[in-house]
């Protein structure tokens, strides 16, 4: 438990920074990328809404990882697996049908994959909390 959370807080210092970085150097960021190619006015606008929504994916990713990794490592390999099966096919249907029935705008899909990053992470963190894991035989 200790362990998981010296992790969680090493994730959280280096992907808070991270998401500082993108929420305040978008700008310059997407132009680095975006210089060579003449006007890129609306894609380059669209980028930096999406870089700064990249923080807060960075910081939810962070806390899913060390709880995944966390469960994996003490044994709960199965119920993360399935876990993880069902929510990622879970977000391909969704995905689809928003791009390709609905149509959503790009930040519209990109906004629906953080959450469902953030509900991950959540996930994860709840069965760490359950405890389950700590009577988990591994040998």
């Amino acid at each position: 438990r200790q362990a998981t959370l010296l992790s969680l807080r090493l994730a959280f210092l280096y992907s808070g920074s991270m998401a500082v970085l993108f929420l305040v150097g978008a700008r310059p960021l997407v132009s680095l990328f975006s210089s060579g190619f003449g006007d890129t006015g609306a894609v380059s606008e669209l980028a930096r809404h999406m870089l700064r929504l990249v923080g807060l994916y960075t910081v939810a990713d962070s806390a899913q990882l060390v709880f995944t990794g966390a469960l994996r490592g003490a044994g709960d390999t199965k119920w993360v697996m399935r876990t993880s099966v069902i929510l990622h096919w879970g977000l391909a249907a969704i995905a689809i049908v928003l791009i390709q029935v609905v149509q959503a705008p790009p930040l519209v899909v990109w906004g629906f994959f953080i959450g469902f990053v953030i509900t991950l992470g959540i996930t994860m963190f709840l069965r760490f909390r359950a405890g389950k894991w700590m009577t988990m035989q591994i040998i």
